[in-house]
């Protein structure tokens, strides 16, 4: 979706109600690509991009995505937005069928120094298996199964904090693939002066250009679970069909074990405990349940949201009762608009 999982209009909806309002700086960039390249991330505009050569908006796994032609375009996105060793987790929906033309970039940040790169990598002549490359060393042959088949996957990586080139786990649709135990332990050392780039590696701009579609990036400063990837993967495929932007309110509230998060204006989810089964989507509208943690038991459950506007005026509910303490306002009460 196009807006951050909590909007103004969200968080006073939720206050009126006496519920607390989640946040979740650990997604740091997402880019839905519904017809622009803005991060609804919580870095912001400083991660919002562009899309060069070729690149082009079209239909995506959720919304839009970008299509990528494999001859040089990309889409620019500003500096980095992790560095170092730190802990990071990169997922995106990509779409591709090469099964030749070597590397295929499906992201990178850093430059092209020795580990100061994250190329995030599909090696399209090599069975289509993910990789990583730091720069002077690369994750050959680890990332399990070829993706390269036509078909939507939901692809991701994990380095936990202080992590180096054998670190790495990879995932396909949100079930574990491959490690990358077994590589030498070159340090990851992402540069914090390079770039930022989808479609194209590091070395320069259009660089092992990605062949094919990627929608729905997204960049965490953790290590999500496996029972969360499970969990992000279930909730895009389910009817839900929620981006990672609506799977961080959802992780918001089962981290803080409280609050609730309202998600597309139609349902509200809180924090729940005593769930059975695995990782993933039950149910159905408006009564979902989201296992996020398995062994615990705990995810969020959902119920209808409540109205924001009760008495149909057109007026937040809370914006009336903090200004005038009753709901008998009418839209001729809000010159400036701001209650709406």
């Amino acid at each position: 979706m196009p807006q951050p999982p909590f909007s103004t209009a969200t968080a006073l909806a939720l206050t009126a109600f006496g519920l607390a309002t989640p946040t979740h700086a650990g997604l740091l960039v997402h880019l839905p690509y519904d017809g622009d390249a803005a991060n609804g991330g919580s870095l912001g505009a400083a991660h919002d991009g562009s899309l060069e050569g070729d690149a082009a908006f079209a239909p995506g796994r959720l919304g839009q995505g970008v299509a990528f032609d494999g001859s040089g375009d990309y889409a620019s996105h500003g500096g980095p937005p992790l560095s170092g060793d730190a802990a990071r987790t990169v997922s995106a929906w990509i779409r591709t069928a090469p099964a030749s033309g070597g590397l295929r970039s499906i992201s990178t940040f850093g430059d092209n120094g020795n580990g100061a790169k994250f190329d995030f990598d599909i090696d399209a002549a090599n069975g289509g298996h993910l990789e990583i490359g730091i720069g002077n060393g690369r994750t050959d042959g680890a990332g399990g199964p070829g993706v390269n088949d036509g078909a939507w996957h939901l692809v991701a990586v994990t380095l936990p904090a202080g992590g180096d080139r054998d670190d790495f786990r990879f995932f396909i649709d949100g079930a574990f693939a491959a490690d990358s135990a077994g590589n030498s332990n070159d340090p990851v050392a992402t540069a914090a002066g390079g770039l930022f780039y989808v479609g194209s590696a590091a070395n320069s701009p259009g660089f092992q250009s990605f062949d094919g579609t990627v929608d729905d990036l997204a960049i965490w400063d953790e290590v999500l679970t496996d029972d969360e990837l499970a969990a992000a993967h279930a909730v895009a495929v389910s009817a839900l069909a929620y981006d990672a932007g609506d799977f961080a309110a959802l992780k918001a509230v089962h981290d803080a074990g409280a609050g609730a998060a309202v998600i597309d204006d139609t349902l509200q989810w809180t924090y729940a405990t005593g769930l059975q089964g695995g990782a993933g989507v039950t149910g159905a509208a408006p009564n979902f349940t989201v296992v996020l943690d398995a062994a615990a038991g705990t995810g969020a459950v959902s119920e209808a949201a409540p109205d924001p506007d009760s008495d149909g005026d057109g007026l937040l509910d809370v914006w009336e009762q903090q200004h005038f303490n009753d709901l008998d306002e009418t839209g001729g009460g809000d010159p400036d608009g701001d209650g709406r």
